[in-house]
């Protein structure tokens, strides 16, 4: 138990901390946003299917706004890591809670990865071998 813990919105876990970092590398205009085209080609290098990838920007775009802030990033990548972690079905599953609550739980859970993009390195200790 985390007794004493700041609120979860004062928390920078690990992942959100390197997905920060990668923002301004998927804002490629430097407007604070991420559209839709800059999107498509930063995700594009988690591999994913072009199917998972839509359902990824539904999720992290629930406002419907269009574009990506950076907590609406650092959502989306979570939920690439997700998928890359093999829990595809709950994201692709037609019924958005569901898929909210697994990802809230993963994150609560500690058991979210950082999202492997290629030619990105979220951890010090990947590819040193």
């Amino acid at each position: 138990a985390r007794f004493g813990a700041p609120p979860e919105s004062e928390m920078t876990s690990f992942d959100e901390t390197v997905y920060r970092k990668w923002f301004p590398l998927a804002d490629e205009d430097g407007d604070g946003r991420v559209t839709g085209g800059d999107a498509v080609k930063f995700f594009a290098l988690s591999g994913l299917p072009k199917k998972t990838l839509a359902r990824v920007w539904q999720l992290a775009d629930s406002n419907r706004q269009g574009f990506l802030g950076v907590e609406q990033f650092v959502k989306a990548l979570r939920v690439i890591a997700m998928a890359q972690q093999g829990d595809a079905d709950a994201i692709l599953d037609a019924n958005a809670g569901v898929s909210v609550d697994a990802l809230d739980a993963a994150i609560a859970a500690g058991t979210l990865g950082v999202a492997k993009l290629q030619g990105l390195v979220g951890d010090d200790n990947e590819g040193g071998d």
